[in-house]
């Protein structure tokens, strides 16, 4: 990527913190030496202008370190960190705000401290103030407002004033689901407008639907950077190694067929006498199909429970269901029946089962992501344009006045 490309650029990272005082004396007595704790060991990427990219990872993973040195916050131990045009970042929503003070003075003093100039302010504050929803709250000091209010107007004037790279930290977990939905159609239009912007979220399908690619951070280390999909599919590989106490979990083939789990069940087979293809299910659209899942119980499972799901090609789940099956003894084999009707519009969707049980800890037995394609075909209107838009047909008629 050539330089004038890049909106942030990244090289060898890192942050660490001194060692506490009780270190520290341990150190002078034994005559040791440390560093202190790292939360983030070189780390080096480029974002491209007018991307977008997520940042995934387990709580503690340090994605919020990672922003706070992107926005100049903290300070790093190691590396370098450039930021190619004005940052605007939302990392704690409220954060910079006086209670004493109005929505209005608020919003004047955050323009000042971040250099904006008047005929900008001007420009923008009546976008801050239809966008935060306050009405007369505006003119109110800020003590009087709901956590959701201070939401709404802290997100509204980072991301109405005039910025190159917006930073986002999990604010997307804050407030109701209109202002989440608002927020999602601004990022929308941003990105539209070829601003750059970095998106951490614990939502998965946030990140899905939002990002261009994504990042996953692992004990301070970034140990992927490519599709959404294929990192929130690592993501899961992580997340069930972090559940278990012993190093047993058997992790099988990375990426977008990942499969993984403690190996006492196996899938055996899965059919289905509707499908009309080879090698993948081929559904017609509107109909009724039914999907067989057999199993191997390999050792005693204590309160197993199925589950599987659909996504669509940029991983998203359109529909899932879990089973519980009640405890199983080795060498039994299971056979589960899915009746599914397939309002899934045409068009290429992907199958993801598993099988978990609690032993002390719920944790797969095993999982396959994506390991059978389906593809939903409408025979009635093969050669012409589809009637129907997004993933699923819930609109069953539009009556035409009079």
């Amino acid at each position: 990527m050539d330089d004038k490309e890049k909106a942030i650029s990244v090289a060898n990272l890192s942050k660490s913190y001194p060692p506490k005082i009780i270190s520290l004396l341990w150190n002078a007595l034994s005559g040791s030496k440390t560093n202190g704790e790292f939360v983030l060991k070189d780390i080096s990427f480029d974002v491209r202008k007018g991307s977008c990219m997520g940042i995934v990872g387990l709580n503690g993973a340090g994605k919020s370190t990672l922003l706070q040195l992107l926005a100049g916050i903290l300070t790093p131990t190691h590396g370098k960190v450039s930021v190619n045009g004005r940052l605007s970042a939302i990392l704690e929503l409220g954060s910079g705000f006086e209670d004493r003070f109005t929505g209005r003075e608020n919003v004047e003093l955050y323009s000042r401290v971040m250099g904006f100039s008047s005929a900008e302010l001007s420009r923008n504050e009546s976008n801050i103030k239809d966008f935060a929803e306050l009405d007369d709250y505006y003119d109110r000091p800020l003590r009087t407002y709901s956590s959701g209010m201070v939401a709404r107007l802290a997100f509204a004037v980072r991301a109405f004033l005039d910025f190159d790279v917006l930073l986002l930290d999990e604010v997307l977990a804050v407030g109701d689901a209109h202002f989440q939905r608002k927020c999602l159609r601004l990022i929308d239009d941003l990105r539209e407008k070829g601003k750059t912007i970095l998106f951490v979220s614990h939502n998965i399908n946030q990140v899905l639907e939002t990002c261009d690619d994504a990042a996953l951070l692992n004990d301070g280390q970034l140990v992927f950077r490519g599709s959404p999909k294929e990192c929130v599919f690592r993501y899961y590989q992580i997340l069930n190694e972090k559940k278990l106490s012993s190093a047993k979990l058997a992790v099988g083939r990375k990426g977008l067929s990942g499969e993984y789990g403690l190996g006492c069940a196996e899938l055996l087979e899965c059919v289905s006498a509707q499908s009309e293809g080879q090698g993948k299910f081929v559904f017609q659209f509107g109909g009724m199909v039914e999907i067989t899942f057999k199993i191997l119980v390999k050792s005693e499972l204590k309160k197993a429970s199925f589950g599987l799901s659909v996504r669509n090609i940029g991983g998203v789940i359109v529909t899932g269901k879990n089973q519980n099956l009640g405890d199983k003894n080795e060498g039994e084999v299971i056979s589960i029946e899915v009746t599914m009707d397939c309002q899934l519009n045409p068009g290429s969707y992907f199958l993801s089962c598993g099988l978990k049980s609690d032993d002390g800890g719920e944790v797969f037995q095993f999982r396959k992501l994506d390991f059978r394609e389906i593809q939903i075909i409408d025979k009635n209107i093969e050669n012409r344009a589809l009637p129907y838009n997004g993933l699923v047909s819930l609109i069953k008629e539009v009556k035409k006045p009079g």
